[in-house]
């Protein structure tokens, strides 16, 4: 599937480098925890690198993305070049309801359609940041089971606030976790308790940690 972006779809006219690696990233390689769980919102996994292929969650399938749907064992590919997200169709496969049959540009509120029943939405919502947010519109699941999927590129958003990768509308604030080399930090104006420990301002983060305030609480694994 390399060389895949040396030309893309009329809804992009721009050509992005080619990709140097040809090799994805699973979210587990650079010990960045690989899930969040939000109270009270849902759960989300946490996916490093570049290049992510999606397929049909089926015994011995090795994609990083999968969905328990009726899409092939190795359905598209998505790949960040940049802030621009790219994705190259290896089956039938609409964005916003326009057939695609090579490699494509995703914009921000993009719906994405494998086959006849699958559906996706792709949110990039913050302009400070290259992370985007995928997650199933049409009534599938992904496996392991999570509300969504961040492809984490520098930095979360979560709060109540238009702009935020993951909406929390019960929080009275606005929280970040961001990438630093293969670490994640947290940044908040807010007193926090980190497994019952007194933090603030920013500080990094770990797998099992559990962070709570009067108005939020999330883990990591």
């Amino acid at each position: 599937m390399r060389n895949w972006l040396a030309k893309t779809v009329a809804v992009d006219h721009r050509t992005p480098e080619t990709p140097t690696s040809s090799q994805s990233t699973s979210p587990g390689h650079t010990g960045i925890p690989q899930f969040l769980w939000i109270d009270g919102v849902g759960g989300y996994r946490i996916c490093t690198g570049e290049e992510w292929v999606v397929g049909q969650a089926v015994p011995g399938n090795q994609v990083d993305l999968t969905i328990l749907g009726d899409l092939s064992r190795r359905a598209l590919a998505l790949r960040r070049s940049g802030r621009d997200y790219f994705l190259q169709p290896w089956q039938d496969v609409r964005i916003n309801q326009h057939p695609i049959d090579r490699p494509a540009l995703l914009q921000d509120g993009a719906e994405v359609t494998i086959g006849n029943r699958v559906q996706m939405s792709f949110r990039l919502p913050n302009p400070w940041s290259s992370s985007a947010i995928l997650k199933l519109l049409s009534n599938h699941r992904w496996q392991p089971s999570v509300d969504g999927i961040i492809l984490l590129a520098d930095s979360i958003v979560m709060g109540p606030m238009e702009g935020s990768h993951i909406v929390c509308p019960f929080w009275n604030k606005e929280l970040v976790i961001y990438r630093d080399s293969h670490k994640l930090f947290c940044r908040s104006a807010a007193e926090l308790q980190v497994n019952q420990q007194t933090r603030s301002g920013e500080f990094e983060l770990h797998v099992g940690d559990k962070v709570r305030s009067e108005d939020l609480s999330f883990g990591l694994e």
